[in-house]
């Protein structure tokens, strides 16, 4: 095993003082700085105040415990601040006390380690730094090149010590998460079962991969097509056999395939061409922009619109000039509005296609078709699994399901559609379409993202603990 050569978390040094004694004073020797005289019994408040006074800054020993008394009483603890790391044990003078053996024994109970480095965790892999400290200099890293770092490696997002599906998942994580998210994944940057390090286990890849693909397909899928509305979908997929020992490849695909082909039918229907204000019927009710459902959000849209853009925008749900003077065409204004929005909608899909294809490719797949299965397999499970998981997020964006919950979130069209009819003089109308919808879209879909880091942690576990 590896272990941990470079430590990336300080240590708290923690030493102890027992003062044996029913009598007198003591003093504490550090860094050539010495307390006054310290009563046998001390309070721990009072020697911490004599500790601030010989250290370098306040707060760098904290006192618990006592009081000294014959036999040795209640140690003192002195806990030194992590970034402290490393602390020379303090000297004491008990030449004053008096009664029971007369001592003040210094003891450590915990070496302190200082944190060769708090890496900040970035997109991609990195070249291999020139500057000898880490974090200075070019020093850039992603979680496996730390992973290699920290067990005393050449420089690789590769890690020895890490098992390779697990090092897939992680890079797949590191590279999908925000940034401020990313640096979560330091806090598996330690020893198994907590942490990825010394994982590697040939016995165990097969297991691991099992495990991967479950979860790809029973609980990533079910999260997106829940979020597009298509429960009964994501009951199916959620109903599928536990992928533990084997899996029935051909059965799998077939119900991730029907599914896909399930979001596609919703999100062609939702992109296709038809003039809104012509759908029959309950078609007409399930559109924000015309039936009864617009003026149901009229209240709330009143806080964000002034009343003429929204009688332009009532207009324009008819098929009406949305020009005061009847010039324009609404239907015109709405096409522009969609095209904007549909780019936006296709490039939101980028939230899946790094766990449900890019990672296909990698070598090794985290994925596995049939136990002792083939590439084909892998590609077959992957390729259906991104497919489907892409077009639910399209239906999830545009079927307004997330915005009817709320009211006061409107599907990327509708707020493609407003943004265009508000645009400035100057400003590129299908430009401000586009870039409410990827706004409004990031905020239909961030609940459901975070459900995925969430699950994809509870798996990360998992896999550790294998």
């Amino acid at each position: 095993m590896a272990g941990i050569t470079n430590p990336i978390v300080s240590t708290a040094e923690v030493q102890t003082i027992t003062v044996d004694a029913t009598g007198g004073t003591f003093t504490v020797t550090w860094n050539g700085a010495t307390t006054s005289a310290l009563a046998f019994n001390v309070s721990a408040a009072t020697f911490t105040t004599e500790m601030d006074a010989i250290t370098d800054d306040a707060g760098d020993c904290v006192v618990t415990g006592g009081p000294g008394a014959a036999g040795g009483g209640t140690p003192y603890t002195l806990t030194w601040a992590a970034k402290k790391g490393n602390v020379p044990a303090p000297t004491t003078d008990a030449t004053s006390l008096t009664g029971g053996a007369g001592t003040a024994a210094v003891a450590t109970s915990t070496a302190g380690v200082s944190a060769l480095a708090d890496p900040w965790l970035s997109v991609g892999a990195h070249t291999s730094p020139t500057h000898v400290i880490p974090d200075q200099g070019d020093w850039q890293w992603c979680m496996m090149e730390v992973a290699a770092w920290m067990a005393g490696e050449a420089w690789t997002d590769d890690p020895a010590n890490v098992s390779p599906v697990i090092a897939q998942v992680c890079k797949t994580l590191n590279d999908t998460l925000p940034d401020a998210t990313r640096q979560e994944l330091k806090d598996y940057l330690v020893v198994a079962p907590d942490g990825v390090i010394d994982t590697v286990d040939a016995g165990k890849e097969t297991t691991r991969k099992l495990m991967c693909t479950d979860w790809l397909v029973r609980t990533f899928l079910p999260l997106w097509f829940d979020a597009a509305g298509m429960t009964d979908e994501a009951d199916e997929l959620a109903a599928l056999p536990s992928i533990v020992s084997a899996l029935d490849a051909d059965e799998t695909i077939a119900v991730v395939a029907a599914a896909g082909m399930a979001a596609r039918a919703v999100s062609d229907y939702a992109w296709s061409d038809l003039d809104w204000a012509s759908l029959p019927g309950d078609g007409r009710a399930d559109h924000p922009i015309t039936g009864d459902f617009f003026p149901f959000l009229w209240p709330d849209l009143t806080t964000d619109y002034d009343f003429d853009m929204l009688d332009t925008a009532q207009r324009c749900a008819r098929g009406a000039a949305y020009s005061s003077d009847g010039s324009d065409d609404g239907q015109a204004a709405w096409d522009a509005a969609r095209r904007a929005a549909k780019a936006a909608a296709w490039d939101a899909a980028d939230l899946v296609k790094a766990l449900a294809w890019d990672s296909t490719r990698a070598s090794p797949s985290p994925w596995l078709g049939v136990t002792g299965g083939t590439d084909a397999d892998e590609d077959a499970v992957g390729l259906a699994a991104w497919q489907a998981a892409r077009d639910a997020v399209l239906a999830a964006v545009t079927n307004g399901t997330l915005a009817r919950d709320t009211y006061d979130v409107y599907d990327v069209r509708f707020a493609a559609w407003l943004a265009y009819l508000e645009a400035d003089d100057g400003e590129n109308p299908a430009q401000v379409a586009y870039d409410a919808a990827v706004e409004t879209a990031g905020v239909i879909l961030a609940g459901v993202a975070a459900d995925v880091w969430t699950s994809l942690q509870s798996l990360l576990d998992d896999l550790c603990s294998a």
